[in-house]
């Protein structure tokens, strides 16, 4: 030991190791980093004595109220090396809970107001196609198998969100074994080939859009109509309820759409 210890070459490595830890500890200038601030604003201070009552129904007395300050610095100071670290990144539990949570930031900026009578006339008078029964329909659809209609859901919100076309919508799902497109078909058709339900479903449905998911004797589908011919078209105070349903739901699909753009603006794709 005495003899490595003499070596010339160890000195230096000594030497070298003790200036990093230094270099580590004060900073590249020579100087202590300073310290990052950690603030407990009045909002929040009113927000933990809250949290605390819920829980005990009562308020929070001296010694408590410091031990909550202090597990507060601590979840800040956990949190903010964590992000740090990008182990909202490496981590998929919550990486999944940040992306749902940031889906409801963006579905919170869209409108929540209610449509007067003039909107939803005005959307009955641009859409009035969706509203036609007993004509033939043709669409397109995406099947799934019925244990996957929760994945059916969420590709649903991918359709909506990137405005896929029909035609390259049929490339997801499962195989089915028959066409992609359907129709021109009546109700009677549609009965008889996917069954009862999905007719009646689908014949309500609004053109232009991916709608469902709808069961079938199949399975489950995700449907676009592309067209509606013949039959009649059913007066505004029979389908009102349809008409703010789909109003309120396209206002969504818009406003998150709108939301999503202005999002990724600043951002950049590469594929490397």
């Amino acid at each position: 030991m005495k003899r490595l210890l003499s070596e010339p070459y160890v000195h230096f490595l000594i030497i070298g190791l003790l200036l990093y830890l230094l270099y580590s500890v004060v900073g590249q200038n020579g100087v202590q980093p300073e310290k990052k601030r950690v603030s407990i604003n009045s909002f929040q201070q009113e927000k933990i004595k809250k949290d605390f009552f819920q829980r005990w129904q009562r308020v929070p007395n001296d010694v408590e109220l410091e031990f909550l300050y202090k597990e507060y610095f601590r979840q800040e100071v956990m949190l903010d090396e964590a992000v740090a670290m990008q182990l909202e990144k490496k981590d998929k539990v919550v990486r999944d809970r940040l992306l749902d949570r940031m889906d409801k930031v963006l579905a919170s900026s869209v409108s929540q107001a209610e449509p007067d009578e003039e909107e939803l006339q005005e959307y009955y008078r641009t859409h009035k196609d969706s509203y036609r029964i007993g004509g033939k329909i043709i669409f397109f659809h995406i099947f799934a198998d019925k244990k996957r209609e929760a994945v059916l859901s969420e590709l649903l919100d991918t359709l909506w969100q990137y405005d896929i076309s029909p035609r390259k919508g049929i490339e997801f799902g499962d195989t089915f074994s028959g066409s992609s497109r359907i129709g021109p078909a009546d109700e009677k058709t549609l009965s008889a080939k996917f069954g009862n339900y999905f007719a009646g479903r689908v014949r309500l449905m609004p053109r232009g859009e991916w709608s469902g998911p709808v069961r079938s004797k199949y399975g489950v589908h995700l449907v676009y109509i592309i067209e509606k011919t013949g039959g009649e078209i059913l007066p505004f105070d029979e389908v009102e309820e349809l008409v703010y349903r789909d109003f309120i739901r396209e206002r969504q699909i818009r406003g998150l759409r709108d939301a999503y753009d202005r999002l990724v603006s600043r951002y950049r794709l590469e594929v490397n």
